[in-house]
């Protein structure tokens, strides 16, 4: 009896061994067809918040086009009533976002992008 459960044991292993690489592969190559399917990003800004330039909302990789991304800001500046000026947007191509932490009770995120347009 005991040898059946280490034979379990070795078995569970390899397949452990061989299984989570593959995983790991799987969910790596869904995140880089997603980007690839939707590179475009936006950034939308209330300029209507006491500092200046507060980022109110973001989308990442979720439009396939740049005038999606335009398109979403627009129908955010409305959602808000904000009228021109009071409020700005980014689309940014193929972003690389990175998390900065949290300062002062507010996260920090920063992202880098191949383009970045209005």
């Amino acid at each position: 009896m005991e040898k059946g459960y280490k034979i379990i044991q070795v078995v569970g292993t390899i397949i452990g061994i061989i299984l989570i690489p593959y995983l790991i592969g799987l969910g790596m190559n869904f995140q880089k067809s997603r980007a690839e399917k939707y590179p475009w990003s936006g950034s939308f800004f209330n300029r209507t918040y006491s500092e200046a330039n507060q980022l109110t909302d973001s989308k990442r990789n979720k439009f396939k086009t740049v005038n999606e991304c335009q398109t979403w800001a627009k129908e955010k500046a409305e959602w808000y009533d904000l009228k021109e000026g009071e409020w700005d947007y980014e689309c940014g191509k193929n972003c690389e976002y990175k998390d900065q932490g949290i300062t002062g009770g507010k996260r920090i995120e920063t992202f880098e992008c191949e383009e970045i347009t209005q």
